[in-house]
Order: structure tokens, then sequence, then C-alpha cells
């Protein structure tokens, strides 16, 4: 859980080519509906192995209290077209006083 003034660590590993330089979307969900959506950023690049980690900090602040699903999309640039996604709950408190 998340109170609105605290920010959410997404971590998350990729297994895929090695050397590449992948992209990745967040999508946020709250009740079905993407709510907050980020434009494609780079990860690290991938190791000789084909492995990359990548854990951004997102402010919480300007979500509404509520159970969310972060969804993570990794993609290909040079297809354009998502190789892997997963997701994750998490919920935004109230700010206490």
């Amino acid at each position: 859980m998340k109170a609105r003034n605290e920010n959410l660590v997404v971590y998350f590993r990729f297994y895929g080519a090695p050397s590449t330089a992948y992209q990745v979307k967040m999508e946020f969900v709250k009740d079905g509906k993407v709510v907050n959506a980020s434009q494609p950023t780079a990860l690290p690049q991938t190791d000789a192995t084909g492995v990359t980690a990548f854990a951004p900090t997102i402010p919480v602040a300007g979500l509404e209290p509520g159970a969310y699903v972060v969804r993570v999309v990794v993609i290909d640039p040079a297809a354009g077209k998502p190789v892997a996604d997963g997701s994750a709950n998490f919920r935004v408190e109230r700010e206490r006083e």
C-alpha cells in the first residue's frame, strides 16, 4: 500500500536478445480503465546473456485513493511491437493528517 505522498518503485527483470535496447511503457489501471500511461522509454541495454533490470520510481500523488494495477509492456523498438508484459496490484491510501 502507498500513501498519496509516497512513491511506487516498479522493479522488473527482462530476458530478451543479447545486447539489445528495448523500450518500456507503463499503464496504471483502476476499475478496468487506464488512468495514466507513460510514453515508451528506453530500458538499459540487455547484457551479453540478454538480461536487463529496471526500477523506476513513480510518484503516486496524482492518483486517487483505491486499488490499481500497474502494467509493464516491453517493446521491441525495431519492430515497434510488444514482446513481453507483466502486471502487479497496489493500493493508494488516503493521506493521513
